[in-house]
């Protein structure tokens, strides 16, 4: 096959073109011509010499073209399986700055070395990396220590991963999103191997119950951090939303089932101008007078405030001028009554409304609501 590709390669571009206009046109029926079988480094040639509208043609006629025929390709998946191909493609798509790896098994250490054995200008390549494994561990992590491009990385029920295991995340500096769940053991202090990742602009840390308030601190040097995602972290408390002021260009902020939480330290959000989406879901303490911290966000769109029980009429006051609320979930808020979403109906952007279990809610005021063409869950 390498004779065979020096050859094509040497071919004029109009004679690629001739061929590779005969490859764009035929039938997709496999047996008349086995595209399949190509390997990667021919697809990438003949994609290159096609017009735009060829390329589009050949991508719909054969899937295995869809990564190759894209003009100019910046960025390409590949199977952990064709990992030893990765070379080679990339030679013939000088173009691609950005590889996701797919198809992790059951062999995750193993997997993760074989990749670390690329050579540095190919690792240098890997941008996303998805690992979703329970035998996932300290080790396995280690071999990711070299891949200072990585942009995205999902630790997902990784309950084997420890602060040492993140350590060897240190040089990722240029990483925009960590997903990291069911990563028990995880401490504040694993949180601090990230405090230099300014770059962060999605964090989700869920069922991390170790985590609280000075692991939060070490996020506060993530001033480009637009989604951040807590959930199921009961040791943060108010105090810790103190370390969350400078991040002025959040848009959306999910604090789920973080049960300390009581609505004062909302107070330190005032700066974040362009949040468009806060969840308080499962935050049994937060109050009416924490709410009040939420009424100049002239931004937001969707709020719940579902099981926040202690949130009563005189708390939705607070919501008016949120101009552009389009979604509101008050599920299990049962001291809720109709005087209190009465004005919230009135709002134009609004859409939807969930008054599961608000008992004190009638069926009257779910018609006037509904009349206005909100859709209400009751």
């Amino acid at each position: 096959m390498g004779n065979g590709i020096a050859r094509i390669s040497s071919l004029t571009a109009g004679g690629l073109r001739s061929e590779a206009e005969h490859v764009s046109s035929v039938s997709p029926e496999p047996s008349k011509f086995p595209l399949n079988l190509l390997s990667p480094e021919l697809k990438a040639l003949v994609a290159k010499n096609l017009t735009v509208p060829q390329n589009k043609r050949l991508r719909l006629t054969n899937q295995s073209f869809r990564q190759a025929g894209a003009p100019q390709l910046q960025a390409i998946k590949i199977p952990l399986d064709q990992i030893g191909n990765l070379e080679r493609i990339l030679k013939n798509l000088a173009d691609v700055q950005k590889v996701q790896i797919t198809g992790f098994g059951n062999h995750p250490e193993r997997e993760l070395r074989q990749l670390a054995a690329l050579n540095p200008t190919c690792l240098a390549k890997i941008t996303h990396l998805h690992l979703h494994h329970p035998d996932i561990s300290d080790a396995a992590l280690a071999h990711l220590a070299g891949m200072s491009q990585m942009q995205t990385l999902r630790l997902m029920n990784c309950p084997a991963i420890t602060d040492t295991g993140l350590a060897h995340l240190r040089g990722m500096n240029q990483l925009k999103t960590l997903i990291l769940t069911h990563c028990e053991t995880v401490t504040d202090t694993g949180l601090g191997h990230l405090a230099g990742m300014s770059a962060m602009e999605n964090l989700y840390l869920t069922n991390c119950s170790l985590i609280g308030d000075a692991g939060l601190g070490h996020l506060a040097g993530m001033r480009a951090m637009k989604n951040l995602c807590i959930s199921n972290c009961p040791l943060i408390t108010d105090a810790g939303f103190e370390h969350l002021r400078g991040m002025e260009q959040m848009k959306m902020l999910l604090l789920v089932h973080c049960r300390a939480i009581t609505g004062e330290g909302l107070a330190h959000l005032g700066g974040m101008r362009q949040l468009k989406r806060l969840s308080l879901l499962g935050a049994p303490a937060v109050t009416n007078a924490g709410l009040a911290h939420l009424q100049d966000m002239e931004q937001m769109e969707a709020l719940s405030l579902m099981n926040c029980p202690a949130v009563t009429d005189a708390g939705l006051t607070h919501l008016r001028g949120m101009a552009r609320l389009r979604s509101l979930h008050l599920q299990i808020c049962a001291a809720i009554t109709d005087a209190g979403i009465a004005n919230l109906g009135e709002m134009a952007h609004m859409q939807s409304m969930d008054l599961r279990a608000c008992p004190a809610i009638s069926n009257a005021e779910i018609a006037r609501l509904e009349a206005r063409g909100i859709n209400v869950s009751h």
